[in-house]
Order: structure tokens, then C-alpha cells, then sequence
């Protein structure tokens, strides 16, 4: 049977003015993931499907860094499972129009019952990976986190997401920036911070100890090699700048991905609170 595909509304999708990501629908059947490459079909079916596309397009290193989790990855395996194994229950002879998914947390509320988790060095998916998320969070009224360890200013996420931008605290040394971050997301706007207590000590991440994914980061000829095969990558990463930690000072006392998070004790957060 043949494939056909349509796009959908900008506006279901929630998207800003500029920018456009192309999720489709198959019309008349199922669209695997290998055919919609092969037919050189410009859409998105699912996460799975982004999850694909990226794993093609992304250099090796980057895909990792993004897909990747500690360990033997036991415990994202697990994290999947649980979700997985989430059954709903379906109500029949309902009135379900219109329906409303509107919810209130803390709060707020939005219309939507979930936002996007924060997430460090996301520019390195796309130049343009926060500003996007920002103002899809602020055109769909979710909360969108930004990480201390974020590819862009928080007063940039704070303008693109407006009221619905949080900011995730990492605490990481030395304390007196990790305060000064507070006070600048104070002064930028934020109403909501998310305090992160992490294990003491960073675990290894089996995959970047393997492609040689550390900070600061050294090119030597594998790498080299896995973004020169990825042109459309390296590119748009060169024209754009190389993503950094933009929270962080360049004196020396930059993010440090290795530092211990035992910073982050009970004396901390009764300072944090006060």
C-alpha cells in the first residue's frame, strides 16, 4: 500500500513562529522508520522515530553523550520499563469533547500535565535546541527546566520561555558561584527553582569513556573522523560556536562534568533557603 503523508497544523504542534519540525502522519497504513528514510519522507512519527533520526544524523559522540546513561544504563533500562508497564484505563460511552488536560502543580497552572526535564548541553543536538524548547514551552504553557549546565544564558531561557522557565540548581564547586547563580535567575525573572540532589560522586558513563566524551574536550582522529562523516552536524556546529557551559566562568573555575556533588548537603540547602 502506498505511503502518503500530510503535515500537521503548526499550531497543534505548538510551535513558535520560525521555526518548523516536521512531524507527519501515514495516511493509509503504517510508516515504518526505515521506509520514511528510504521514501525520504520529512517527518517525525514518534520519539522512537526522532530517536533514529538522530541516532543517523548525529555524529557517534554527540548521540551518545545524549542517549547514554551510567553504568551498564540498568537503570534507564529500568526507568523505560516503569513507564512501560503504566496501563490506562479506558472509558467508554464518555463525553470527551472538548477535552481539557489543564493541571495545577505548585501552584501554576498548565495545560498540559507534563514539561521538559533539564537537560545540560542541549545546544549540542541542534544550535538552536533551548530557544526552540523555550518557546515551544511558552506557546504550550508547560514548564520547560534549564540546567546549570546549559548551553545558554539563563536570562535567555527566562525571555524565550517567560513564566514557564525554570531553572535547575546543580551545586557544584565553587559554592559562591553556585549562589551567584540563584541570585542571577532571581534577577532574571525566575519564580521556580529545582534543587538537584544528585549522588556524591559522578558515575562513569560506559559510552563517553569509550568515544572519548570528557571536558575539556580534545579532538584526536577518532573523533575527527566521526563529525567529518557528519558534515551537516559539524557545519551548523562551526557556524553557530562550539556549545559550552554558558553559566560558568572562563577563569578557570568553569563546569567541571567530574566534580563531586557531596556539596549539596542539609547545611547547603538550609543556607540556599535562607
Amino acid at each position: 500500500m502506498q505511503k502518503m503523508y500530510e503535515w500537521q497544523n503548526k499550531s497543534e504542534l505548538f510551535l513558535p513562529s520560525g521555526f518548523s519540525i516536521p512531524f507527519c502522519k501515514g495516511v493509509g497504513g503504517y510508516v515504518s522508520y526505515e521506509s520514511s528514510i528510504k521514501s525520504g519522507a520529512p517527518c517525525v512519527i514518534d520519539a522512537t522515530h526522532a530517536r533514529f533520526l538522530a541516532k543517523k544524523r548525529l555524529p557517534k559522540l554527540i548521540f551518545d553523550f545524549i542517549d547514554g546513561a551510567a553504568g551498564r544504563e540498568i537503570g534507564k533500562a529500568r526507568n523505560e520499563q516503569a513507564f512501560g508497564d503504566i496501563q490506562l484505563q479506558s472509558r467508554v460511552l464518555r463525553q470527551v469533547d472538548p477535552r481539557n488536560l489543564t493541571t495545577k502543580f505548585i501552584d501554576q497552572s498548565f495545560q498540559l500535565p507534563f514539561g521538559i526535564a533539564p537537560m545540560g548541553m542541549c545546544n549540542l543536538s541542534h544550535p538552536k535546541a533551548d530557544q526552540i524548547m523555550g518557546q515551544v514551552a511558552k506557546t504550550a504553557q508547560i514548564p520547560v527546566g534549564l540546567s546549570s549546565a546549559a548551553s545558554s544564558r539563563l536570562e535567555d531561557m527566562r525571555k524565550w520561555a517567560g513564566t514557564y522557565a525554570w531553572f535547575q540548581l546543580y551545586v557544584t564547586p565553587p559554592l559562591d558561584h553556585t549562589l551567584s547563580l540563584v541570585r542571577r535567575a532571581q534577577n532574571a525573572g525566575f519564580s521556580t527553582l529545582v534543587f538537584t540532589v544528585d549522588v556524591p560522586q559522578v558515575s562513569r558513563r560506559l559510552r563517553d569513556v569509550a568515544n572519548g566524551f570528557k571536558m575539556p574536550f580534545r579532538m584526536r582522529s577518532k573523533q575527527f573522523f566521526d563529525f567529518a562523516t557528519h558534515p551537516r552536524w559539524s557545519l551548523a556546529t562551526l557556524a553557530n560556536g562550539v556549545p559550552k557551559p554558558l553559566n560558568f566562568p572562563d577563569n578557570g573555575d568553569g563546569f567541571d562534568r567530574d566534580a563531586s556533588r557531596a556539596l549539596a548537603d542539609w547545611e547547603f540547602l538550609k543556607r540556599l533557603r535562607e
